[in-house]
């Protein structure tokens, strides 16, 4: 956080003097500079070298946070400016109501990250997640003045190679379930219906449905809910295994 927060602060004052206006307008732009690291710190696997992607996952909250902050202010003080010059009506402008809503989506998928929420609702959480940032790459394009294709294509080419990566990775298999107590579960599967062989414990598999209504099918493979399940079977066995917690 202080990172992230000092870096921002100098690209957003250093240079600029006491020209609010140009304070605001780099708000805007660092927020939509910073998408794309944002976005690179959620791939799985991470391209980094012997870096678990699970690990970078504080750093992306804090960047995102950082980000919201940013937004924020710039939107609160461009609607100050058309305040003070009796131009609110420019808010509802194409480009800038996209960017209004940007901003809102970046609110909406804030409140939905909180722990809590994950928690008590984690469809919702991702749901919201997914499809707003989705969303949000569209309307920032949209919204910045000057145009942004070098931003908006990497953006692009992260969330798609992460739906190719998915897509080309995901293999149909048939789990097997015995109950240990009321509380735990043990999933099984063989071992050769994962695309990729483990290598060492403790590695991650994410399932997910399969549904025999295509609409379902379908929505699922644009808006891929899988949940991650810990193995805890050896690289060696022949069998997957999943200890998993009852619920619904």
């Amino acid at each position: 956080l202080l990172f992230w927060s000092v870096f921002v602060g100098i690209c957003t004052f250093a240079g600029a003097g006491r020209d609010l206006i140009q304070i605001t307008k780099r708000m805007g732009r660092l927020s939509v500079a910073l998408m794309p690291p944002l976005l690179f710190l959620t791939l799985r696997p991470s391209p980094l070298p012997e870096t678990l992607y699970l690990s970078l996952i504080p750093i992306h909250r804090w960047l995102s946070r950082v980000v919201v902050v940013e937004s924020l202010l710039h939107t609160i003080l461009y609607f100050w400016f058309m305040h003070l010059k009796g131009s609110l009506m420019k808010v509802f402008k194409p480009a800038n109501f996209a960017g209004v809503i940007a901003m809102l989506l970046f609110g909406l998928i804030g409140v939905t990250s909180v722990s809590k929420m994950r928690r008590w609702n984690f469809q919702v959480f991702f749901y919201v997640h997914y499809l707003s940032t989705w969303a949000t790459v569209v309307l920032l394009h949209y919204h910045a003045r000057p145009s942004i294709p070098f931003y908006t294509f990497l953006n692009v080419a992260i969330l798609l190679w992460q739906i190719i990566y998915r897509v080309s990775h995901t293999k149909v298999t048939t789990v097997t379930t015995v109950p240990i107590s009321p509380t735990l579960t043990l999933v099984e599967f063989p071992k050769d219906d994962l695309s990729s062989k483990p290598i060492l414990p403790s590695g991650h598999v994410r399932l997910s449905q399969q549904h025999s209504n295509w609409l379902k099918w379908l929505f699922h493979q644009l808006v891929p809910l899988q949940h991650p399940y810990t193995i805890a079977s050896l690289p060696t066995d022949d069998i997957v295994k999943l200890i998993v917690r009852n619920s619904s």
